[in-house]
């Protein structure tokens, strides 16, 4: 069940995502400061229902505290370009599994998997129930 709903402050929206946890509070920090990702990275964070100890484990373990990472990796699952049982392992790996790191590499190529997405959903595509490309969506070169 989604913990975020409409007219929630910034206050709200930290605490029901860090869920207690102080070092996801500071991750949801660092998302809202990161003005481009805001919006559609804490619903999808939200979504799969990521929260407190897992969000800190992804956003500093995994990716490094690098919100644009963070936010390709959850596009990337909302795409099912990684599926969410992966995601899942990813968050609760506490070990720091290197296999289970979002590398710089593997976000090139989603960086380049979800330019293509988003192209071909412009173009009248509907690629796995996605529409349009989010207005917060990362910007491409």
């Amino acid at each position: 069940m989604t913990k975020l709903r409409d007219g929630m402050t910034q206050a709200q929206v930290v605490t029901k995502l860090g869920n207690g946890n102080a070092g996801a509070m500071s991750a949801v920090v660092d998302i809202i400061k990161h003005k481009e990702a805001t919006s559609t990275l804490l619903q999808l964070l939200d979504e799969f229902e990521i929260y407190g100890t897992d969000l800190y484990i992804l956003y500093n373990d995994k990716c490094r505290r690098d919100v644009r990472k963070l936010h390709l990796l959850m596009l990337g699952a909302h795409l099912n370009i990684i599926h969410a049982h992966e995601l899942t392992a990813m968050s609760k790996d506490q070990r720091n599994n290197p296999l289970l790191s979002f590398t710089e590499a593997m976000c090139e190529k989603f960086e380049t998997i979800i330019k293509v997405a988003y192209a071909e959903t412009q173009e009248g595509h509907d690629h796995q129930g996605v529409k349009q490309r989010p207005e917060d969506a990362p910007e491409w070169e």
